[in-house]
């Protein structure tokens, strides 16, 4: 299913009631570092040793998300295995600052 198409499903479901927790993030995209397991989504902890590992069960932390309503866009880029404080992996590179291409976006995650 498509992101926008998951989106509808989950705003559907979502009761009328409004202080209903288990729906308090309904069809909010979110993304997920890449160092965090996803069910059936690429999770390669930034290493090419990974690159091919797709999980077959989410950590609760992405259950919760899910359970919530929560809708996974997709994955951030990490450095691999989340060991420096810049987003530069062997699997994928350095993440840019659109801004300005000669700069880090900074941070973990990719600049998310």
């Amino acid at each position: 299913m498509d992101v926008i198409a998951e989106m509808l499903v989950s705003v559907k479901s979502v009761p009328e009631d409004v202080d209903n927790v288990e729906h308090v993030i309904a069809s909010l995209p979110v993304t997920v570092k890449d160092v965090i397991a996803t069910k059936g989504i690429r999770t390669a902890y930034g290493s090419r040793l990974y690159k091919d590992n797709i999980p077959s069960a989410d950590p609760e932390a992405v259950a919760r998300v899910k359970r919530a309503g929560g809708i996974i866009l997709g994955k951030t880029t990490s450095p691999e295995f989340a060991h420096k404080i810049l987003t530069d992996s062997p699997l994928h590179g350095i993440t840019r600052n659109p801004w300005s291409l000669e700069h880090s976006c900074g941070g973990s995650s990719g600049g998310s």
